[in-house]
């Protein structure tokens, strides 16, 4: 069996630092490439690196607009083959309880799509590693993790 039908069988979870609609930059390439290679891709839109600040107002405004827009905080298709989850998350790191519970709130989020888009037990590739995204490895989600780095 080749890696790519294997990798197909299982579907790819991209943990992003960057949103779908930012610049064009490596994640979206690969994952582009990934999903018309026939590889389902969920593309999930950054948890948050840092605890946000006044400058990150107009960012969350966004995302919090578009987590409300979608319909039944389902993903978007971006292209075929790929999707976009912008899950909701408190924008505070470095505190157990918060990053408790962005951990339940998103592993719960990525399970369902996930099961919706008939992945099992995808491959978590991920640019970044905070308490919440290293805890989704631990959640018991089946995820195999590949992290990236520049």
């Amino acid at each position: 069996m080749a890696v790519a039908d294997a990798v197909a069988q299982h579907g790819i979870v991209c943990l992003s630092t960057i949103d779908w609609d930012f610049l064009w930059q490596r994640q979206q390439e690969l994952m582009s490439r990934f999903a018309r290679a026939g590889i389902p891709v969920l593309y999930v839109e950054p948890l948050g690196v840092r605890t946000a600040g006044l400058a990150d107002a107009a960012r969350i405004v966004r995302r919090l607009r578009r987590w409300m827009g979608q319909r039944s905080h389902s993903s978007a298709e971006v292209r075929p083959g790929l999707r976009r989850l912008s899950p909701f998350a408190v924008p505070v790191q470095g505190r157990r309880s918060i990053d408790r519970l962005n951990t339940w709130l998103v592993a719960r989020r990525l399970r369902q799509t996930c099961r919706a888009m008939g992945m099992a037990a995808p491959i978590l590739w991920t640019y970044y590693a905070t308490h919440a995204v290293l805890g989704l490895a631990d959640a018991g989600a089946h995820f195999a993790a590949v992290v990236e780095r520049y």
